[in-house]
């Protein structure tokens, strides 16, 4: 059947056509709409999710707010740790450098003492 055969046939009849093709489109619109309308069961499931997923944040967020507290806890306890360490480290070197006075001038009092002996 040729192409203007059809054109024709549908130019002439265009009423039917038209009928059919409100039917389809109303079969479509209804289809479309009987998908799209949620269950109460799945407004249910929907509002027990939204509902866990609520705690679920909200438990999040206080995770995360402790653990700020225990690293502020933790840079508050090594900043001190770290000073008395710094503050034991200076006192040992204290020390280390009063003995190595005291050994230089143990070494100068021996290095006099060999010098008087020599002289003698």
């Amino acid at each position: 059947m040729p192409f203007s055969a059809i054109v024709d046939s549908l130019s002439q009849g265009g009423g039917v056509w038209a009928f059919i093709g409100g039917l389809f489109m109303a079969l479509c619109y209804v289809v479309v709409g009987l998908f799209g309308i949620k269950s109460k069961s799945k407004i249910a499931r929907d509002e027990n999710l939204a509902q866990r997923e609520n705690a679920l944040i909200q438990h999040l967020v206080d995770e995360v707010s402790r653990l700020n507290a225990l690293v502020g806890d933790l840079d508050i306890a090594l900043k001190a740790q770290a000073n008395q360490h710094a503050t034991e480290l200076r006192r040992e070197r204290e020390e280390c450098n009063a003995k190595m006075a005291a050994l230089k001038a143990e070494l100068e009092i021996l290095k006099r003492r060999m010098t008087s002996e020599e002289q003698r």
